[in-house]
This record gives C-alpha cells, structure tokens and sequence, in this order.
C-alpha cells in the first residue's frame, strides 16, 4: 500500500522522533519535536499517541 507524499513524511518524522526518544533520554520532548519538525508539541504528542500506540513519555520512559 502506497502512502500519500504527506503522510509518508509524517510517519518518517514520527519514527526519527521515536528513535530520539529511545536514545536519548536526557532531551526535552519539545527539543525533540522541534529537531523532527513539528512546531507545536502538543500535535507531535497527538500524531505519536496515534501512530506508536502510546504517548511520547510513556515511550521515552519504556525505555529508562
């Protein structure tokens, strides 16, 4: 199944920010957010919630 242009770049953001939050634990959320490319934190959490299952911090902290 082929992605639209848009989503497919979301997702790749999503996943770059996944692997952010699984390395490096000591960056702020919003650090993250921004270094992916989402300018409001609160619709990077929304999309991540929807995309890995959980929200960021419960991600990062999977990992601790």
């Amino acid at each position: 199944m082929t992605l639209p242009p848009k989503q497919y770049i979301i997702n790749e953001k999503l996943e770059k920010a996944a692997n952010m939050l699984a390395t490096q634990p000591d960056m702020i959320l919003s650090e993250i957010a921004e270094l992916c490319g989402f300018c409001d934190v609160y619709y990077f959490s929304r999309l991540f919630k929807k995309h890995v299952g959980m929200t960021p911090t419960e991600y990062k902290n999977s990992f601790i």
